[in-house]
């Protein structure tokens, strides 16, 4: 093979790589579109990134719903925090402290930050003041590092997207998820 064509092979096996990538921690998009466009109140993100904060702050402008978006990593604060604006607050936090998000009621919480162990401490505080929680990476593989099962267990309502890996799940308390399926 001639190192030209070589070359040009190496860039395209670059590119899938990386496409590969996207596909895998984009795969909550179907997910939070779905249940934003089946939602109407205030959104909480916790663990702020490319896709999850672009999206949630596009669908909620035309009608300004209030968004809170919680990251604890500064590089990915620095990503996120020109989605500041009137209606979408968006903070670096130290930790994961409740006392950021446990006193208000959520209709939307979309869960996704590190470290990742803390995630199933933020779904139970979660539980009984938000409509919908997604949570993000709930894949079996992931189920061995988060241990959610016991957690997602106490919810009355339960939907997991399991189109792409890693699989995205919906609970809530409150709100039927027929709508998912």
């Amino acid at each position: 093979m001639n190192s030209h064509i070589g070359g040009m092979l190496l860039t395209f096996l670059n590119y899938m790589r990386k496409l590969n990538e996207a596909c895998r921690d984009g795969s909550h998009i179907p997910t939070l579109v779905k249940v934003l466009e089946n939602s109407s109140g205030d959104v909480l993100e916790l663990g702020g990134g490319i896709y999850s904060t672009a999206i949630i702050d596009m669908m909620c402008n035309k009608t300004k719903r209030k968004i809170l978006t919680l990251e604890n990593n500064e590089e990915w604060y620095k990503q996120i925090e020109g989605y500041q604006s009137d209606y979408h607050n968006v903070f670096h936090v130290r930790n994961w402290s409740p006392n950021y998000y446990v006193h208000s009621y959520w209709n939307v919480a979309f869960v996704d930050f590190n470290p990742t162990i803390e995630r199933r401490e933020a779904v139970k505080r979660l539980a009984n003041c938000t409509d919908f929680i997604i949570v993000h990476d709930t894949s079996g593989r992931h189920e061995k590092k988060y241990q959610f099962k016991e957690v997602f267990e106490t919810f009355k309502y339960k939907h997991t997207s399991t189109d792409i890996d890693p699989h995205t799940t919906v609970l809530s308390n409150f709100k039927n998820l027929d709508f998912l399926s």
